[in-house]
């Protein structure tokens, strides 16, 4: 049996509820058609929406962008015209709208990074900058392109991600590059595209932290993947060219890295390229694409990787590299979106088109669930994750859906 959550339009974010006062509760962001709760013990749901005739289930606009659920269990919702917090405690619902001429309002524009640090909550958004909200002392401050221009500040209003490394400092990926904020000395560092060597597009859309905290990986669509070293250089250096797609620490000395058109790469510690893996038409050892789309290691440390012609399955250790095609060859080949690893051993696997395939370290078939079998309400799965009770969900083309633990056996 499965249970499908019909959200009714596109699924943007998912957050689950961690208090006492919230348990076991699933939060649907939506484009279009608001915010779902859906409560896992009995399958209800409660819907938020900007027209809602409640007052505390009332959303600045159903077209919710981001959500975060804070270190008290409460929920922010970032949407398409402002700011929601969601008091899960009184089961309040507060409104943060821009208000031109008022310093300590938020920042305009459509939400599009929520994170905490420190308790304070910061929130980007597609052309107003970044805004901070303190959680202990209720205001905001802005962080906006300098005015008068060769002030300290941002280089530019769109925030795409942000990410905390292990010095306290933040860091802000935006649509001109990279940027830094100390909260020592409240101050800015921009790293714009025109300072960066090799960034031809200055996009910069993802963030990552090394292990060790001694490196700061970014990628782009289109300009590849970047390192910055964390020490008083400051030094970023080019390190592989093309559309970045899956990134996998694979300890604190590998790092998978899998490109759209351009196969899969092993770097070491040092960032060094170990070993480079792609389609070749002939050769049974070989990627089935070169693009990988997602990446994730069993139980049995072999590497399961995604691309858009089907599953490679890898035995990695050192540098040396052997596929076990024999064991993908019976799973199949799909258009595969996503790998996850789930307990005993098993390996989901969210494909476009053919639905959810569970196999175990041998290849072998667990299950396959599609529409046709009444399992999925669509077979384009693009997410997939596991709660503490083992219950596998996913993210579809239609909605979101929950395969009870017993109908995974």
């Amino acid at each position: 049996s499965r249970e499908f959550y019909d959200s009714g339009a596109e699924i943007s974010s998912l957050a689950q509820g961690m208090t006492e006062t919230d348990p076991k509760s699933i939060w649907i962001g939506t484009r279009g058609r608001g915010l779902q709760r859906l409560h896992i013990d009995n399958g209800q749901s409660t819907t938020f929406t900007s027209d809602s005739d409640l007052k505390h289930h009332r959303l600045m606009s159903d077209d919710v962008r981001k959500l975060l659920v804070d270190k008290e269990g409460h929920l922010w919702i970032g949407t398409s015209t402002g700011l929601n917090l969601y008091d899960t405690s009184t089961r309040t619902m507060h409104q943060f709208i821009h208000q031109a001429g008022v310093t300590d309002s938020l920042i305009p524009g459509s939400i599009t990074t929520l994170f905490e640090h420190h308790q304070v909550l910061w929130i980007g958004s597609d052309h107003g900058g970044v805004s901070r909200f303190s959680l202990q002392r209720q205001w905001f401050d802005h962080h906006q392109i300098p005015n008068p221009p060769g002030t300290i500040g941002l280089a530019h209003n769109s925030i795409r991600a942000g990410v905390e490394d292990h010095e306290g400092r933040v860091w802000l990926a935006s649509d001109n590059g990279l940027h830094c904020f100390q909260p020592e000395t409240e101050s800015w560092r921009s790293f714009t595209g025109d300072q960066i060597p090799g960034l031809n597009t200055p996009i910069i859309q993802s963030l990552s932290l090394s292990d060790d905290g001694k490196h700061l990986w970014f990628g782009t669509r289109t300009a590849g993947l970047f390192r910055l070293t964390l020490d008083q250089s400051m030094a970023i250096e080019p390190w592989m060219k093309g559309n970045i797609r899956a990134l996998f620490s694979d300890g604190p000395q590998r790092l998978w890295v899998g490109t759209m058109g351009n196969g899969l790469f092993l770097l070491d510690g040092q960032g060094e390229v170990v070993r480079h893996c792609r389609h070749r038409v002939q050769g049974d050892a070989t990627l089935p694409s070169n693009t990988v789309t997602s990446i994730a290691k069993d139980d049995t440390n072999h590497l399961w990787v995604a691309t858009m012609s089907g599953l490679a399955i890898l035995d990695a250790k050192g540098d040396h590299i052997e596929f076990a095609t024999e064991v993908a060859e019976r799973i199949g080949k799909h258009e595969v979106t996503h790998v996850y690893l789930a307990t005993e051993g098993q390996m989901w696997l969210g494909t476009i088109g053919t639905g959810a395939i569970a196999a175990n370290r041998y290849g072998n078939l667990i299950g396959h669930y599609t529409t046709e079998n009444q399992s999925l309400p669509h077979n384009s799965v693009h997410g997939i994750a596991a709660n503490i009770d083992d219950e596998m969900w996913m993210t579809t083309g239609a909605g979101l859906v929950r395969l009870p633990r017993k109908s995974t056996k």
